[in-house]
């Protein structure tokens, strides 16, 4: 995968070339063949209420996963899954969600077999699924990957029933190296267990040995069993149910993490710096400075007066003049890259012109260091994936990589596989975390900073004419600066002007959905420097709201019909937001011929102290009949964009606050003429 330090890879070229070389010999036991079903217990056939969660639609009486690595013919690496769930359902809800399965069938190199399904009643008849009635489906998945389904629909259904089924999940040329096991599954569970066989071969002629971390799990219970099997067993488990704005997933969520390590007992500190060190001699020759690299570094800086204009010269270089082949931004086919030769160093992506996210990358730390600037590779972890704990001394985390720059002994962090993100800018999983700076002599972490609400901005205006029926018209321009900017260019950077068009006009009827939207133009979609701007002229009958002489108007045209942020009274997770952020909102309405403000009033506006501000204004100009309404939203100053579960409460009223002043309302009277 592209992005991914060779390092964090190690282990799985280590098997697969020792593989090529060496016959095992010994025998591993392969997982049970097709497991037997377990007796069902009278309790669990009468059983007529969940036993964790009252509200329960299904609750599985046991999950059951057994994990086997072994060689395959004694050359190839051979993850084996064997599933195993009983299920009680309750309820209608329950016998719709749980009756029908889909189960990845094949992507790359995973394959589900030996598949087997049965209903049981409560007066224990048995109902098989039939083989016949298991078929294979497409699906497009994020990022146009196509994975094949098996789906089958469990026969006879009905509130009270089991159903249970089992199936083989294999996977070659692997083993489970930083396999998730998932504890927490959506519906609540009586027993979570893993069983987990590693890898003789990988700890006798690796030197490896299986490892598991544990994250957010109350309760566990790891044990030894026979036969060379590890069991880690859960029970009570409840289901796992997102809440809007939560931390990302896998950081609330209970699972184990499962990876081989050679896994010397070492500090901390020591074990970071000692990676640090090898990472940066594994991945050095990946910033070479040759001849070439050199003599670009001088051509390119020959005009610079300071090391700052040495820094942007070269990254304006890097990021115009060398095409990414994999960014929709240079329209690089798939014919193109294949044609290629992989870049090895630097000089290689300087005379081809083009390259890999990485190869750019590298290119601009050579040249860089070419010209007398510090610069190192870095790494880091994601934060849309998983918080960073340094306490895991394993590089699996550290999968992302930027280039970290030092002037004035200050460190600033660079991506040029994002074009579209400003100088100085991360993407946003990767801002405010720790970075590991790759180093020969002294890595070190250093924390990337965050962008500020000044530069993810979203500013909108709208001129717009009142008709006397309560149709809204005129035209609109989104302006999207920082992270929205970048968002919505690789949305549509790729797109033909049709798909564009199309995806506008979704979105605006999304919202109102008797919009006619026409005269869509885009601005700066490809541009590297320059903000986001989309223009269009729409027209939404029904806006305003008739009654006799009267016309009930919002005038926050742009928040009209959103939801508000939270809407249950309690909450589990911590809140989160993925960067701050401004919106800025100026609305124009020319009201109709005869028609005034029946009572001045206007929305409130507030300030959330340390966090951001709400205000927003209306006023209405008398000569021209035009309605001036205003409004900004500020919210993530000091980088507050996580929140404990405890604020809950002040925060969700903090925003239905600005969700009540968004629908303010405006009566509109038409003037009666006097005889």
């Amino acid at each position: 995968m592209e992005g991914v330090p060779v390092f964090i890879s190690t282990l799985l070229a280590l098997i697969l070339v020792i593989c090529s070389s060496v016959i095992c010999s010994s025998v591993i036991c392969s997982p049970l063949s097709a497991v037997d079903w377990e007796p069902v217990l009278e309790s669990e056939l009468s059983l007529t209420q969940p036993k964790i969660d009252p509200d329960a639609d299904a609750e599985a009486i046991f999950w059951r996963v057994w994990v086997t690595d072994h060689m395959l013919g004694g050359q190839q690496p051979q993850t084996i899954k064997e599933h195993y769930l009983r299920i009680k359902v309750f309820t209608e809800r329950g016998v719709e969600e749980q009756s029908t399965i889909d189960l990845i069938s094949s992507t790359g190199e995973t394959r589900i077999g030996d598949l087997r399904a049965r209903t049981i009643k409560p007066d224990g008849r048995i109902i098989e699924v039939d083989k016949k009635s298991v078929f294979e489906r497409t699906v497009v998945r994020g990022g146009g990957l196509r994975v094949k389904m098996k789906a089958f629909s469990m026969p006879g259904v009905e509130p009270g029933d089991i159903i249970e089924y089992q199936w083989r999940e294999f996977r070659d040329n692997h083993f489970a190296q930083y396999s998730r096991l998932y504890i927490q599954q959506e519906i609540p569970c009586w027993e979570v267990s893993y069983y987990i066989k590693p890898s003789t071969f990988a700890y006798e002629y690796l030197g490896y040995t299986m490892k598991s971390q544990g994250y957010n799990i109350p309760q566990n219970s790891s044990q030894k069993l026979p036969g060379g099997l590890y069991g880690i067993t859960t029970r009570d488990v409840p289901a796992f149910k997102s809440e809007p704005r939560m931390p990302p997933e896998d950081s609330v969520r209970s699972w184990v993490l499962l990876f081989y390590s050679k896994g010397s007992k070492v500090e901390p500190e020591k074990y970071w710096k000692q990676l640090g060190k090898a990472m940066h001699k594994e991945t050095g020759n990946q910033m070479k400075v040759d001849g070439g690299v050199k003599k670009k570094a001088i051509a390119l800086t020959a005009g610079a007066a300071t090391p700052q204009e040495k820094l942007q010269a070269i990254f304006n270089f890097c990021l115009n003049e060398v095409k990414n082949i994999y960014h929709d931004r240079f329209g690089i086919t798939a014919e193109q890259r294949q044609e290629l030769k992989p870049n090895k160093v630097p000089s290689e992506t300087l005379k081809q012109g083009m390259g890999t996210s990485n190869d750019i990358n590298n290119l601009f730390a050579a040249l860089l260091n070419a010209a007398g600037i510090e610069a190192h590779k870095a790494m880091c972890a994601g934060r849309n994936d998983a918080f960073f704990s340094a306490s895991l001394l394993d590089p699996y985390f550290l999968n992302r990589t930027h280039i970290a720059v030092r002037l004035n002994d200050t460190w600033s962090f660079y991506d040029l596989s994002s074009p579209y993100l400003e100088p100085g800018m991360l993407r946003w999983p990767e801002e405010g975390v720790q970075s590991l700076i790759l180093d020969p002599k002294n890595p070190t972490f250093q924390r990337t900073p965050f962008s500020g609400t000044d530069k993810n901005q979203i500013s909108r205006k709208a001129h717009l004419k009142l008709l006397e029926d309560g149709t809204i018209e005129g035209t609109i321009e989104r302006v999207y600066r920082g992270h929205f900017g970048v968002a919505r260019k690789n949305l549509y950077d790729g797109n033909d002007e049709d798909k564009r068009r199309d995806a506008i006009e979704k979105m605006v009827q999304a919202r109102l959905s008797t919009a006619e939207v026409d005269n869509i133009e885009f601005e700066n979609t490809s541009s590297v420097n320059k903000p986001f701007t989309l223009r269009y002229r729409v027209r939404v009958p029904g806006y305003a709201q008739p009654t006799g002489k009267r016309l009930f108007l919002q005038p926050g045209f742009f928040v009209m019909n959103i939801d508000p942020e939270f809407q249950t009274s309690e909450r589990k997770y911590d809140i989160y937001f993925n960067y701050p952020w401004t919106e800025t909102d100026e609305v124009l309405i020319e009201l109709p011929e005869g028609y005034q403000q029946e009572s001045p009033t206007r929305p409130n506006s507030t300030n959330i102290e340390g966090v951001g501000a709400y205000t927003s204004s209306l006023k209405l100009n008398k000569d021209t009949r035009q309605l001036v309404y205003t409004r900004d939203f500020r919210f993530g100053d000091n980088a507050s964009i996580v929140f404990p579960a405890s604020a809950y409460p002040q925060l969700k009223r903090v925003f239905d606050f600005v969700h009540e002043q968004d629908n303010h309302v405006v009566t509109l009277t038409r003037k009666v003429e006097a005889d």
